[in-house]
């Protein structure tokens, strides 16, 4: 794939993640979410939602949600390979779901979310300095 159609595969992504279209279906089978950090060092702190709104088009905040999944790629809470990256993905996942609260556009939007980071984050949870 030449560079030009890779950059514009990244940028019809970012678009349809920022509108919030769901390509992407399926429950989790991990159901918890890692505890909270109390306090993140100065010298990094986690952004939201990258590359795409922290809230839902139904006015949900997916910020919360975001931040954690930021601090799981960048302490490696569930481990430092492929099933640590994947189990950050699944607690990022529920706990969007857990916001949405059942609300179907936001469901669809976490989906979309999640599908996004399980295909284009690996990475992001590699590269800790480039969070």
């Amino acid at each position: 794939m030449s560079a030009y159609t890779q950059r514009l595969v990244g940028a019809v992504t970012v678009l349809l993640l920022a509108l919030g279209f769901s390509l992407f279906g399926g429950t989790s089978a991990i159901a918890e979410s890692p505890p909270a950090i109390a306090v993140t060092p100065v010298a990094w702190q986690p952004n939201g939602c990258t590359f795409s709104p922290d809230r839902t088009a139904d006015g949900v905040n997916f910020k919360p949600a975001c931040d954690q999944h930021d601090k799981c790629y960048h302490y490696h809470w569930a481990g430092d390979d492929f099933n640590g990256f994947a189990t950050c993905n699944n607690w990022f996942e529920n706990d969007m779901l857990r916001a949405c609260n059942g609300k179907s556009g936001c469901r669809a939007t976490a989906y979309w979310y999640s599908g996004w980071v399980k295909t284009y984050g690996w990475p992001f949870f590699l590269c800790r300095a480039c969070r």
